[in-house]
C-alpha cells in the first residue's frame, strides 16, 4: 500500500470514528439489544426509540399525529377506492350485457347478424 494510499485510509477511518463515536458510546453488549435505547438524532432534533416506542423532548407535539395534508390525501385515496369498485362493477356488468347480446344475435341466425352489423 502506498503512503498516500495509507495517509487516505487513516484519514477515513479517523473521520467514521468522529461521525460514528467511539467504542465507549456503545452499550454494554452483556445487555440484551431490546433493552438498549436508540438515540438518533437528525439536524436539531433527537429521537429516541424506546420500548416499542418514538419519542423526543425536542420536536414539536404535533409529531406523533398526521397533519392536514395526510388527512386529506388519505380521505381521497378511500373516495377513489369506492370509485374504482364501482367502475368495476360497471364493466363486469358491460361485459356481461356485450355476451348476452352476442348469443342472441347468434341464435337469432345469420340474416339478423348480418343486419346489426350495417
Amino acid at each position: 500500500v502506498s503512503t498516500r494510499s495509507a495517509q487516505r485510509l487513516r484519514s477515513s477511518h479517523q473521520s467514521l470514528n468522529s461521525s460514528f463515536g467511539s467504542h465507549q458510546d456503545y452499550p454494554d453488549p452483556s445487555i440484551p439489544l431490546n433493552k438498549v435505547p436508540i438515540n438518533v438524532k437528525l439536524g436539531d432534533y433527537q429521537l429516541i426509540y424506546e420500548d416499542g416506542c418514538w419519542h423526543s423532548d425536542t420536536l414539536p407535539s404535533q409529531m406523533g399525529q398526521p397533519n392536514k395534508e395526510v388527512t386529506t390525501l388519505r380521505g381521497r385515496i378511500k373516495e377513489l377506492t369506492e370509485e374504482n369498485e364501482l367502475l368495476k362493477v360497471k364493466v363486469e356488468t358491460l361485459l356481461d350485457m356485450l355476451a348476452l347480446t352476442r348469443l342472441d344475435l347468434e341464435a337469432a341466425g345469420p340474416g339478423v347478424q348480418a343486419t346489426a352489423r350495417r
